[in-house]
């Protein structure tokens, strides 16, 4: 089970509900299909994967989305509206949001009040 309570609404983190050492033989995995598949490589040999000391709060740098919204604290999330305005409507209304993508979306904000991943510091 992820330990984010935002897993699978939020745009990162899709493996986090596996386990450490199974995410680093898919990513393994994925790193030799592609230099198979793309690049046009055989019998190569892939070293092992490092994994990190830390998987959480290690982050120092982030990718965040800036929407404006229609009316404050209207985001993305349980309850309240999906869909922020689009850039350039309802200019002077609503609040500036900065915060996570949601799955598969980019024009959409997530209220996140904290990702596992960010380091304390950010």
């Amino acid at each position: 089970e992820a330990p984010c309570p935002y897993f699978g609404r939020c745009g990162g983190c899709r493996l986090q509900h596996v386990a450490y050492p199974a995410q680093l033989a898919f990513k393994s995995k994925q790193v030799a299909d592609v230099l198979e598949r793309l690049g046009d490589l055989s019998g190569f040999e892939l070293r092992p994967i490092i994994g990190a000391p830390e998987i959480y709060g290690y982050r120092n740098k982030m990718e965040f989305t800036v929407t404006r919204t229609p009316r404050a604290g209207r985001l993305a999330g349980e309850g309240r509206d999906p869909h922020p305005v689009a850039a350039g409507e309802g200019q002077g209304r609503g609040q500036v949001v900065v915060g996570l993508h949601e799955a598969d979306r980019y024009d959409s904000v997530l209220d996140v009040e904290r990702c596992l991943l960010q380091s304390n510091e950010m």
